[in-house]
């Protein structure tokens, strides 16, 4: 699912508009510049006491990003449903300070303090409540860049309010490109309690967290959007996060009986993407297996019956394998090492890169989709050099560390490169269409076929 500045644009005004619906006259039209002054209002207001501004300051003693999501959560279903909304007027504006709650708990007020100590909540109350603690403490220094992890499924704390309503499982996305901890905190903190005020988010659930470097590319709708401004150019938005529909709604579940194994997709380099696939159809991660196959040998797993599914890009033409839709687009960039003459870039033209050398089509790999992944010309007509051999992603780091050489190639592969390699978009190539490939003539057993289904649901929506 693409994120195009309009819808951005909309999903934060929607957000602005409900907090304070008196300054829609502010937001009339929807800019950066319109949204960037109804929210200093906002803040002014909260800092200075009117309209009944209230923050919230959070007390941290050390970090572990999943159990404070799941904690976040947990203190916003504390709240009485009026000091709830009258946060929600002020955007969820919280604090976050660096100190021990368990060294402060005698002196002051927590309204929520972790099960593990590890932090604490007290507001959301005017400023002048919380500025004893405030004073006291420092601002928690998290400044260091924030790194990919493994998702982690946490459980959302409390007995469900509403009888009527079923626990659900959502996947939460976190893009972590130029993040610090100190960021992720703020923006997995609006989104979630945002989410728990209004209902999306709710005692029982779920809540799988995963990290991607942009939420632009995953093929899946959002029903929750962490949209603000773009920590580099003020006059810009971004999403930050992003809470998925409910899974149990996605998909049904087969009999148990009917999966005798996980499924196999064969994938090259990283399962990131895939896995993106899978969260968006509905499935979870012990129903599926991602098993490696060779560049060089794209099909052979496949063709001995080894595999399900293998996971391709652009359309083929091979008279024993048939594909789904479009399942996913994985947009294009080049990889080349941190100290190469593009790596500064924050993006290059398919034109920039004929001046280095590039990667041949490698073993019985389809010479016709080698030529729409690296072509032999630019749309301008200049020759791009297809001299070097392609093999492992580790071979083809060894090149890149080594040389000015560069791999046209995709930005899903920013999940696995290694610290010395850039991954730089090129944004004039249209993104790469994902499907999924299998055997033609082998009828697909009943759980590979409802996956298929579920696959390319997800995609059309």
């Amino acid at each position: 699912m693409t994120l195009p500045p309009g819808l951005l644009l909309t999903v934060a005004g929607e957000r602005l508009r409900a907090a304070r619906p008196d300054l829609s006259a502010r937001l009339n039209p929807v800019t950066p510049h319109s949204l960037l002054a109804a929210k200093e209002r906002i803040q002014d207001d909260a800092a200075l006491g009117r309209t009944g501004g209230v923050s919230a300051v959070a007390v941290v003693r050390d970090l572990r990003l999943a159990s404070w999501a799941a904690e976040t959560c947990a203190f916003v279903l504390s709240l009485p449903p009026e000091q709830a909304d009258a946060w929600r007027r002020s955007l969820t504006r919280t604090v976050y300070l660096a100190g021990r709650p368990d060294n402060l708990s005698p002196r002051f007020t927590f309204t929520h303090i972790a099960a593990d100590g590890s932090a604490a909540w007290a507001g959301p109350l005017p400023d002048e409540a919380t500025t004893g603690l405030r004073r006291l403490l420092k601002t928690f220094s998290g400044r260091r860049p924030l790194t990919a992890w493994r998702p982690v499924t946490i459980d959302v704390p409390g007995t469900a309010r509403d009888p009527g309503r079923e626990p659900v499982h959502r996947d939460l996305y976190l893009a972590t490109e130029h993040l610090t901890v100190s960021d992720a905190l703020v923006h997995l903190g609006h989104l979630l309690a945002e989410a728990v005020i209004d209902g999306t988010v709710g005692p029982g659930d779920r809540l799988t967290l995963r990290s991607v470097p942009r939420l632009t590319e995953l093929p899946t709708p959002y029903a929750a959007l962490r949209v603000d401004t773009d920590g580099r150019n003020p006059y810009e938005l971004r999403a930050y996060a992003g809470l998925t529909p409910p899974r149990r709604t996605e998909v049904p579940k087969a009999p148990p009986s009917t999966v005798a194994r996980p499924l196999r997709i064969g994938v090259h380099g990283s399962p990131h993407q895939a896995r993106q696939i899978v969260a968006a159809a509905g499935y979870e991660e012990e129903r599926v297996s991602y098993v490696p196959y060779d560049v060089r040998e794209p099909f052979r797993l496949l063709r001995a019956g080894e595999l399900d599914f293998v996971l391709v890009k652009f359309a083929l033409d091979e008279p024993d394998i048939v594909t789904s839709r479009t399942v996913a687009l994985d947009g294009r960039a080049v990889l080349v090492r941190t100290g190469h003459p593009l790596a500064g870039h924050e993006s290059v033209s398919i034109e920039d890169i004929t001046a280095y050398d590039a990667f041949r089509c490698p073993g019985d790999f389809p010479p016709y989709v080698w030529d729409q992944v690296v072509p032999p010309r630019t749309p301008g007509g200049a020759p791009i050099r297809r001299v070097h051999p392609m093999g492992s992603v580790a071979d083809m780091v060894e090149i890149l560390g080594g040389s000015d050489a560069l791999h046209l190639s995709f930005r899903s592969l920013e999940a696995i490169v290694p610290p010395g390699i850039r991954v730089v978009p090129v944004p004039d190539l249209p993104p790469a269409p994902v499907s999924l490939a299998r055997l033609r003539h082998t009828p697909p057993p009943p759980e590979v076929a409802a996956f298929l289904a579920a696959a390319e649901r997800s995609a059309g929506r």
